[in-house]
């Protein structure tokens, strides 16, 4: 994303301070599903946290795990590649930052994929559809004991 972007650049810092409840209204929306948009209460939650300790003063720091994702990805996928321990994607299909997108390349990468995909369903699946996302949780827990219990 753009903001993103400018957030890394030697300016960010400013932007961060110029972050506000406005802004947050105006762009926050945008990685929800269309139907599952965020309440204006539920916006002046997320301002609250974000605004806690001076927050957006810090947002140029905490995007820093962007290019931390470019460097470590080798390193990062590999692990996922090789890992012993059960693992399930639950991801929002309507998702710009990492939704079906990325749930496509995840199938690619690594060996049996176990992914749900929420239709409709933004980058914050467990604030727009949070009894879907047990549903689909407590499915993989009640798999993983089935296997224990059966071997």
């Amino acid at each position: 994303m753009r903001v993103q972007k400018l957030l890394l650049g030697p300016f960010g810092f400013l932007l961060g301070r110029l972050f506000s409840r406005r802004t947050l209204g105006a762009t926050f929306g945008r990685v929800f599903g269309a139907q599952t948009q965020p309440s204006d209460a539920e916006l002046d939650d997320y301002w609250r946290l974000i605004a806690e300790s001076d927050g957006p003063a810090v947002m140029h720091r905490l995007i820093r795990y962007m290019p931390e994702r470019v460097r470590q990805r080798e390193r990062w996928v590999t692990a996922m590649q090789r890992c012993n321990v059960p693992l399930r994607v639950i991801d929002g299909a309507a998702d710009p930052i990492s939704g079906a997108h990325m749930v496509a390349r995840y199938r690619e990468l690594i060996p049996t994929p176990d992914t749900v995909l929420l239709e409709g369903i933004g980058h914050y699946p467990q604030v727009e559809a949070p009894e879907r996302v047990l549903e689909h949780y407590f499915d993989f827990r009640a798999r993983l004991a089935a296997v224990e219990g059966g071997s």
